[in-house]
């Protein structure tokens, strides 16, 4: 089920990634391990794949929050979504929501989290997020 973070963002599964909402205008896929094609239909697909765990390139994450910033930008509604829509499409919504909303980066994470019914976030993942706080808030002005 997809879930409306702000109301330009939502995060969904990959069920909701290849049948989304007519409302919904562009997909970002941050699964590494999910393919759906890019093309085909009216919806723009875009990928930055991440892995469930340990292993990422720092670069990757970097990409993500800056790939959803520049699609919140062009786009009128953003699906983002991974393969189950609790891990790592929530953390690139919640390191960008919470750089663009100048907010504590914790709270937004588990605001949607709750919203998402996940339990458990990927520590690496949100390491990697605060080793580059720097830099991202360098590249995306709120």
């Amino acid at each position: 089920m997809i879930t409306m973070i702000t109301d330009r963002i939502c995060i969904g599964d990959d069920s909701d990634a290849r049948q989304p909402d007519s409302a919904i205008d562009c997909s970002l896929n941050t699964a590494i391990d999910l393919d759906i094609p890019l093309s085909g239909g009216n919806l723009h697909r875009h990928k930055v794949g991440l892995i469930d765990g340990p292993g990422n390139d720092e670069f990757t994450l970097l990409s993500a929050v800056l790939m959803l910033h520049s699609l919140n930008r062009k786009y009128r509604r953003i699906l983002t979504h991974c393969q189950d829509g609790k891990s790592r499409s929530v953390m690139v919504v919640a390191a960008y929501i919470s750089i663009v909303g100048n907010m504590e980066f914790e709270k937004v994470l588990n605001d949607i989290m709750k919203a998402r019914g996940a339990t458990e976030y990927r520590p690496d993942l949100k390491q990697q997020y605060i080793q580059l706080l720097p830099t991202i808030k360098r590249l995306i002005r709120p």
